[in-house]
C-alpha cells in the first residue's frame, strides 16, 4: 500500500485537506495518448501555457527565450499531444521550438538548435527557398 502511495510531485493535480483527498494523475504514457480540442490564437508562450493547463501539466520557459514570441492560431479537434506541438512547432519554427517532457509532464518553450530546425526542415515545417522553387511551375513562354 505504501508504495503505491508514493508518487511524484508533478503527477499531483491537487490536494484538498477537509476530507482528505488527493487527486493523481494517469500514467506519463498515457497522458501522451490524451486527447484535446484547442482553439486558441496569439502569443505562443500564452497559448503553451493554456494548453499545459488545459492538459493538467506544467510549463516551462528554457533559456535562452526567443528575442519575441511569434504570435500563432491553433484550432485542433480530437488531436493527441504531439498532434498539438506539431501544429504549433509548424508555424514558430525557426524562432522557438515547443517540447513536451511526458516523464515531468511539462511542456518547454526554447530556442531551436541548428540540428532541431534541420530537423523542422527534413519535416516540411516551413518551405525552404530550394523545395519552393522545386514546387514552383514553370511560367510558358
Amino acid at each position: 500500500m505504501a508504495s503505491r502511495a508514493q508518487q511524484r510531485v508533478s503527477e499531483v493535480l491537487f490536494v484538498q485537506t477537509h476530507p482528505p483527498v488527493i487527486a493523481i494523475a494517469s500514467s506519463h504514457k498515457k497522458a501522451m495518448q490524451d486527447r484535446f480540442s484547442f482553439h486558441l490564437d496569439g502569443p505562443v508562450n500564452v497559448v503553451a501555457f493554456n494548453l499545459a493547463s488545459a492538459m493538467g501539466w506544467s510549463m516551462e520557459f528554457a533559456k535562452p527565450q526567443p528575442s519575441f514570441m511569434p504570435s500563432i492560431y491553433i484550432d485542433q479537434h480530437d488531436s493527441g499531444v504531439q498532434q498539438m506541438l506539431d501544429a504549433i512547432n509548424r508555424q514558430i519554427m525557426p524562432t522557438a521550438i515547443l517540447r513536451a517532457e511526458p516523464h515531468d509532464r511539462k511542456l518547454v518553450l526554447q530556442v531551436p538548435t541548428k540540428a532541431e530546425v534541420q530537423a523542422a526542415v527534413l519535416k516540411g515545417y516551413f518551405p525552404t527557398p530550394t523545395s519552393w522553387f522545386k514546387g514552383a511551375k514553370k511560367q510558358p513562354a
